[in-house]
């Protein structure tokens, strides 16, 4: 399956090794890459979304996409692009946090 990044923070992550936006700690980097390798070995879209160990869970704003949580700042949406060939999987991510001081 192939990946479609809608955000350069998650490209640069995804990208081993050391490789690290700014604001990313460790743990983000190491979650995204976890689902990263999740998506590149799956075949079909039901091969990522049953992974128990990803915690996704369907996106309440929109149905046909699902989230998990990269950290209490940080969540990743992935969807899939049914009509491409190969399946595309898109990433997105964006801060969970909405305080100004961030």
């Amino acid at each position: 399956m192939e990946i479609e990044y809608l955000d350069r923070g998650a490209r640069d992550a995804a990208r081993p090794p050391g490789v690290r936006p700014p604001d990313w700690s460790h743990a983000e980097v190491s979650r995204l890459r976890l689902v990263v390798q999740c998506i590149r070995a799956a075949r079909i879209p039901s091969d990522v979304l049953s992974l128990r160990s990803l915690r996704l869970r369907t996106d309440r704003d929109d149905p046909g996409r699902v989230r998990t949580e990269l950290s209490s700042d940080r969540a990743l949406t992935l969807a899939f692009k049914a009509d491409s060939s190969p399946i595309t999987a898109m990433l997105d991510i964006a801060p969970t946090r909405t305080d100004s001081g961030r």
